[in-house]
């Protein structure tokens, strides 16, 4: 399987249909997955920060459990504390999952409008080919 199925669903080509070194894609779609990239790489990047501010959280966190022990609190309260930190991870985790999830849906269908689009596009080519053939016979029959 190829690594850029995308890319390879658009290339035109030349000729007979097959692979040639001249193939290409055209520009808006380049600048579509260009753009995708973008907005991917931002969201990789957002994505790190906020996990460098869990972690620090947790260092956070992981200190004042030291303290609570080294003061001899009860395990109760420790568990208790953990519990909280677990429910605020499992809260983050699921947050950013619907986040993703999102992504992926709003990614989705713009692939099915992309799909639309290929279809009206082939209607309107066969359309155009349909009427050139009569326009092309006429001026054949008036040519002097």
């Amino acid at each position: 399987m190829s690594k850029t199925p995308r890319t390879d669903e658009h290339i035109l080509h030349h000729g007979n249909g097959n692979w040639h070194p001249s193939a290409f894609v055209l520009a808006s779609f380049a600048r579509q997955i260009e753009t995708e990239l973008a907005e991917a790489r931002a969201e990789i990047e957002r994505l790190r920060s906020r996990n460098k501010m869990l972690d620090t959280a947790i260092a956070e966190m992981t200190e004042e459990q030291a303290a609570l022990c080294a003061e001899e609190q009860s395990i109760t309260e420790l568990v208790a504390t953990k519990d909280k930190l677990i429910e605020q991870m499992k809260d983050e985790i699921e947050r950013l999952a619907l986040e993703i999830e999102n992504k992926q849906y709003t990614i989705t269908c713009a692939s099915e409008e992309n799909q639309q689009l290929k279809e009206s596009l082939a209607e309107a080519r066969a359309e155009i080919e349909r009427l050139k053939t009569p326009m092309i016979t006429d001026m054949r029959e008036n040519k002097p």
